[in-house]
């Protein structure tokens, strides 16, 4: 059904377009037989009537002659009878610039008077010609002068018909009628057939391999037949089901591989979740031991503390015994006092014994700093506080204590982010300590200035540290922050780290505007 109607549809173009042409095909043919054909007779028409005008002006030797009608009228009446086609002929005199009828003969509507122009070139020996199409009989006006003695006297107008050359044209008109309504006929049958044989027959089978390759069999190809614009599509076509048959094996192969990539994707995801249930133990574990060194450090701390001003007393009194034991005194007495001098022999024991079991290896090693500050900062546990690491690579090894240093910076890292409320630019830094720090307050002094250092920078965009707090802060159990749990000993114990490895803490502070602290410490050498 769908052929039929793309025939259908292809004849009847065809026949609109063959109708179209020979529409214009006559209209072209009438316009240019017309205008030839009134050429043609009006060159004719005019050459008789000059004859004919060369008869009457043979006749006139005298501008009196004009008026002799006796003459005139019937060599007038003889030229209209000698040519048929003549309707009118009319004899005119010039004087003083105007034209007067003189003679008429024949019929026909009025003549359009001679205009001065029209005179003028009369007088220049020219000859004027007109036509008149408004009535039935469509007439040419020819308008001839006449001399007398040499010098134009008059004119002659004469109307022509053209009647004969309109049937003429008529009858051709009809002739190609018929010729056009046949050419129309039979080269309409012989582009039906054309386009049945040509392009009906080569569309049709290309539609209907499309028709198959629409339901699923994109294996097909279409023939290659019919005219050169059917094959070159029948060829793009066949090369489109090409590109589409590779394109489809193409997807396959593809959507294997990504189901493979997909499967090994997932492995890959359940890997990565069990090395990150892992390290998250690890960071736990990690930071159960920081805080546990941090605890430990602490307590070490205390109990130097505990030591030095326990011990004094303990001391004294254990000599104060001493002395009063070697006195005379009652056998009582005497088993008193041993007995108080054995409790302060274990006072100062027990003192110690903790001294010792909390005290953290001091012994320096060679350390990279680098490395112990990025296990710090790994666990400071705080989302909102934005960490920047600017640490100069290659730096040489300082001389410390790596636990005792791992303590020193995340007591540092842990007192900035709760200076800034856990929320801010918190900037870590290292370098070589090549200029001093002029500005900044110092906690701990070098026990050796000249000796090479590595520096690092810890500075925070909290709240600052008050003027008058700066000479209490590495002062045990000093805290500017007892509603918040603080206990006083980081920076204690970090005044402790640094002075036994031989280095610098210094401070600069403002109050609204953050604290950097700054830890100088030496760098390892094979004396060390």
């Amino acid at each position: 059904m769908n052929r039929l109607r793309l025939f259908n549809a292809i004849v009847v173009s065809m026949l609109m377009a063959g109708i179209v042409l020979v529409a214009l095909a006559l209209a072209t043919v009438h316009t240019l037989n017309r205008r030839v054909i009134e050429a043609a007779a009006a060159r004719n028409r005019q050459a008789e009537f000059l004859l004919a005008a060369s008869a009457v002006s043979r006749s006139i030797t005298r501008r009196e002659d004009l008026h002799n009608s006796r003459r005139m009228k019937p060599l007038l009446a003889d030229i209209q009878h000698l040519r048929p086609g003549i309707r009118a002929l009319e004899l005119m005199e010039f004087a003083s610039g105007t034209a007067k009828s003189v003679i008429r003969t024949g019929h026909g509507g009025p003549d359009r008077e001679l205009s001065a122009g029209d005179i003028r070139q009369l007088l220049a020996n020219k000859v004027l010609s007109d036509f008149e199409g408004a009535g039935t009989d469509r007439l040419w006006v020819f308008t001839v002068p006449i001399e007398a003695d040499g010098t134009v006297v008059g004119a002659l107008r004469g109307r022509f018909s053209v009647s004969k050359y309109d049937q003429l044209i008529e009858a051709q008109e009809q002739v190609a009628k018929q010729v056009a309504v046949a050419a129309v006929v039979v080269t309409s049958l012989t582009m039906l057939l054309l386009v049945r044989i040509q392009l009906h027959r080569p569309i049709a089978r290309l539609l209907g391999t499309m028709e198959q390759v629409r339901s699923g069999r994109i294996e097909l190809e279409a023939p290659m037949s019919g005219p050169l614009e059917i094959r070159r599509l029948a060829d793009n076509f066949n090369q489109m089901m090409a590109q589409l048959r590779a394109a489809m094996s193409e997807k396959e192969t593809l959507m294997k591989e990504v189901q493979g990539w997909n499967e090994h994707l997932e492995k890959r995801v359940a890997q990565a979740v069990l090395e990150l249930d892992r390290e998250k133990d690890n960071v736990a574990a990690a930071q159960l031991a920081a805080q546990r060194n941090s605890n430990l450090a602490a307590l070490g701390e205390m109990s130097a503390i505990m030591a030095h001003e326990l011990g004094n007393p303990l001391n004294a009194m254990y000599g104060r015994l001493q002395l009063m034991k070697s006195s005379a005194l009652p056998d009582e007495s005497v088993r008193h006092l041993d007995v108080i001098k054995a409790q302060v022999a274990r006072m100062s024991d027990v003192i110690q014994h903790i001294l010792k079991s909390t005290r953290v290896d001091g012994r320096p090693a060679a350390v990279d700093l680098n490395e112990v500050v990025g296990e710090a900062a790994a666990l400071l546990q705080a989302p909102d506080v934005r960490m920047i690491a600017s640490l100069a690579p290659e730096l040489p090894p300082i001389a410390a204590n790596k636990t005792s240093l791992h303590g020193l910076i995340l007591n540092l890292i842990t007192n900035a982010a709760q200076a800034m409320g856990y929320r801010g630019e918190l900037r870590l830094t290292t370098e070589m300590a090549e200029t001093e720090e002029r500005e900044a307050h110092v906690l701990v002094k070098s026990a050796s200035p000249t000796t090479p250092m590595v520096r690092l920078r810890v500075q925070d965009s909290g709240v600052g540290i008050p003027d008058h707090a700066m000479d209490k802060l590495c002062e045990p159990f000093f805290t500017t922050r007892h509603d918040e749990g603080g206990t006083g000993l980081g920076l204690a114990v970090c005044r402790r780290v640094v002075a036994s490895a031989g280095g610098r803490l210094l401070v600069t502070s403002a109050p609204g505007k953050g604290s950097t602290f700054i830890v100088d410490l030496p760098v390892w050498t094979d004396e060390r």
